[in-house]
This record gives C-alpha cells, structure tokens and sequence, in this order.
C-alpha cells in the first residue's frame, strides 16, 4: 500500500522533470518495481495504431477519459500526467479550449467505432516526449468518428 501511494506521488512529482531525469529514477524504480521499466520502454518506441488501446489499459499513472454520449471540456486547464493521457469521444464531444495537456504519449479523438467528435482550438498545447501541436489564432482541429490523433 505504501509503495503504491508512493509510486502515485513520483509520478505526479516526474512529469515536470527533464527526459534524462526522468530516465534515471525510472531506473532506479525499476529495481522495485519491474513494471514500470516495461512501461517506460514502451513509451520510447513509436507505438502502431492498434496497440494504444492496450496500452493504456495496462499503464500505471494513466488519464482516461471517455465522453460516451456526453461531453468532456477542458476550458484553460492545465493536465499533465508522466505516463499518457486519452481522451476518447465516442459516441459524445471532447472539447479542448486554451488548455496545456503534457504526457508522454497523448491520444486524442475516437475509437474504432466511434460516432461522436473532439475539437481541439484556443490557445492549447498538447505535448508528447516527442511532439508538440500548439493551437493559436483562431485555429482548430476536428476529429470526428474514429480520427485520432497519437502523440509519443
């Protein structure tokens, strides 16, 4: 249990450290925990359509968040997460308005078969280890159906 809370801490306290720091107390958890060098070695190979879903269902440290047949906004937030972060529209609408999203790996948009749409617009910085797609003047990409975006 106390190991578990403690893992919760270092993630959260990791995702505003460099990617070489990052690197050195994964490793060093690694030695406790053989999970989580499994998932950051996943995390350094581009990762093919059909594996996120998987994934993320086993990622420790994970936001996953689903609209169903509602609606998810993010308006002026700030969401970072060291391992990954999806947001999934499915039959519902995902809005990204003047928002900074940062994780390792981000996935926006819909599943296989998914109805609904995600706008991402405003001022929004969405951050991967190794993209970035920054929205500005009156910019916006929509996604809808099973369009997705994969970041990592």
């Amino acid at each position: 249990m106390i190991e578990t809370t403690l893992l919760a801490v270092l993630t959260g306290a990791l995702s505003n450290l460099t990617s070489d720091a990052i690197k050195g107390i994964i490793g060093k958890l690694a030695s406790k925990h053989p999970e989580v060098e499994q998932q950051a070695s996943l995390l350094e190979t581009p990762l093919p359509f059909d594996e996120v879903d998987k994934l993320f269902s086993q990622m420790q440290g994970a936001i996953q968040a689903a609209a169903a047949n509602g609606e998810i906004q993010l308006d002026g937030a700030e969401l970072k997460a060291l391992s990954g972060i999806k947001f999934d529209h499915q039959a519902g609408t995902v809005l990204i308005n003047g928002s900074q999203v940062q994780a390792s790996i981000l996935v926006t948009g819909g599943g296989q078969h998914a109805t609904g749409k995600t706008i991402i617009q405003g001022d929004t910085t969405m951050t991967s280890q190794g993209t970035s797609i920054k929205m500005s003047g009156g910019a916006q990409i929509v996604m809808t159906g099973g369009a997705r975006i994969i970041q990592n």
